[in-house]
C-alpha cells in the first residue's frame, strides 16, 4: 500500500489526505485552495502540511561507485579508456562530472588507433580539449539526443581552455 493517499470529505467542505501506511499519530493534511487545475491533465492544489510516508522517508542506499575505466574498457573503448586514465586532467574532469550527469561519446578502437598519430603530435592543452570534448557534462540517451536540436556544450568549454568546443546537435528520425 505504500504510495497510496487516502482522501476524506468531511461535512462543510473539508478535505483532508493522509498518507496509507501512515500510522494513527500523523495528522492529515488539509486541502487550502487549487493552485492551478488544467481538465483531464492537471490539477495543483495546496495543503496545509507535508504528506508522509515513512516508506518514502526511509533511508535509499546511494547507487554503486562507476568506474568509468573499467566500464569503457569492456564495452569495446578500451583504447579511449586508455587516453583517459592517462591524462589526469580529463580522467579528474570526468570522475567530478558524472556523479551530477554526464555523456560520454566513446570512439571504438579502431577509430583511436587510426587517430593516434595525429594524437602524439597534440600539445598537452590540446590532448586534454580533445578528450573532453568526448564529454557533456548533461546526461543524454539516446531519445534524449533524438529530441534535442541546438548547440550542446562540452566538457572541452567548460574547462580551462576557454574556448567554444560546443556542437550543433540535429536529428532526422532515428539518426542524431
Amino acid at each position: 500500500m505504500s504510495g497510496y493517499v487516502n482522501i476524506t470529505s468531511h461535512k462543510g467542505g473539508k478535505v483532508e489526505f493522509v498518507s496509507q501506511d501512515a500510522d494513527d499519530t500523523v495528522k492529515p493534511s488539509r486541502y487550502v485552495k487549487s493552485i492551478k487545475e488544467i481538465p483531464y491533465d492537471i490539477s495543483v492544489l495546496e495543503i496545509n502540511s507535508v504528506l508522509s510516508s515513512s516508506e518514502a522517508e526511509a533511508p535509499v542506499p546511494p547507487p554503486a561507485p562507476v568506474d568509468l575505466i573499467e566500464l569503457l574498457s569492456k564495452k569495446h573503448c578500451k583504447s579511449f579508456a586508455g587516453l583517459i586514465s592517462g591524462n589526469a586532467d580529463v580522467f579528474r574532469t570526468l570522475n567530478e562530472t558524472k556523479d551530477n550527469g554526464l555523456t560520454l561519446f566513446c570512439p571504438v578502437d579502431a577509430a583511436v588507433a587510426a587517430f593516434m598519430p595525429k594524437y602524439k603530435n597534440l600539445t598537452a592543452k590540446a590532448k586534454t580539449a580533445i578528450l573532453l570534448y568526448h564529454g557533456v557534462p548533461d546526461y543524454f540517451s539516446l531519445q534524449l539526443l533524438k529530441s534535442n536540436n541546438g548547440m550542446v556544450s562540452t566538457l572541452a568549454t567548460t574547462s580551462e581552455v576557454k574556448k567554444d568546443y560546443s556542437y550543433d546537435v540535429q536529428n532526422d528520425d532515428e539518426k542524431v
